[in-house]
């Protein structure tokens, strides 16, 4: 069994990755803005379901041909109409989700109930850029609010500028969770947030994806984006004290410079696109 660490980071310039229930970016006790590790999870569901198709994922909303949004059995019974009854049987089942298999589930239908820990651990995201600012804006709408009004309504939309989110992730690789299957994985970090657009991710872009497999050591997630800084348009990241054993970089080397201080190793650094 082997733990690798990474970080996986967000640009957002005049749009919002991850609104609160008020509209207005997410933000921790220290009134600085963060994204849940849900935000970036529901980019690499995107992903896997224009790609693969919608079957390939389970944590996704679908729809019935109402519009209604489906239940977790019902979205089940779509791929697996005969229902199971037997744990092991329902387990190799849901593992065959690409979500499921990086991400687990706590999954509760009728008489089964399995809670599946995934391989792959991602943590919230913080905004590392000190020029990073929320702003309100004013829209309008093409329509009236009721019938015989001489006005449009008016309404506001919260967007972010300059942010710069590091999410710390942790995955553990073994007979279930493959290199194969981390691969994977990280090929998709590279552009999964791109890739996700909407008129509210507009402005969302996948800014770099760090890899790194230490020789012998475990270190918490959090201490390895504490090890993250931007000056300016330089990305700083300082391997201090780590015993590497290999480290990835991809970036999007047209936005950034890197600049990479007292790594044990050479690392590899390539563009992101």
């Amino acid at each position: 069994m082997r733990r690798v660490y990474g970080v996986i980071g967000t640009d957002v310039n005049n749009g919002m990755f991850n609104a609160d229930f008020t509209g207005g970016c997410r933000r921790n006790f220290n009134g600085e803005l963060v994204h849940s590790d849900v935000s970036l999870k529901y980019c690499f569901r995107n992903y896997w379901f224009l790609k693969e198709g919608v079957d390939s994922v389970l944590a996704y909303t679908k729809y019935d041909t109402n519009l209604n949004p489906l239940t977790l059995e019902k979205n089940f019974s779509t791929k697996f109409p005969k229902s199971e009854k037997i744990k092991s049987a329902v387990k190799s089942q849901l593992l065959t989700y690409r979500d499921v298999k990086n991400f687990g589930i706590a999954f509760a239908v009728k008489s089964i109930n399995i809670s599946l820990t995934g391989p792959v651990q991602i943590g919230w995201g913080i905004n590392i850029n000190e020029l990073a600012e929320e702003k309100t804006i004013q829209i309008t709408s093409p329509f009236s609010s009721k019938e015989g009004n001489g006005q449009t309504t008016l309404g506001t939309q919260n967007i972010v500028e300059n942010a710069l989110f590091i999410a710390p992730f942790v995955a553990t690789l073994g007979e279930d969770y493959t290199d194969e299957d981390f691969k994977d994985f990280v090929n998709i970090s590279k552009t999964a947030v791109t890739n996700t657009q909407s008129r509210s991710m507009m402005g969302c872009n996948s800014a770099f994806s760090l890899v790194v497999e230490l020789e012998d050591s475990i270190i918490a997630t959090d201490f390895l984006i504490d090890r993250i800084s931007l000056k300016d348009n330089k990305l700083i990241v300082n391997f201090d004290g780590l015993k590497l054993k290999e480290a990835d970089l991809y970036i999007n080397l047209y936005k950034y410079e890197v600049e990479i201080l007292n790594a044990s190793i050479d690392i590899n650094i390539e563009n992101l696109f």
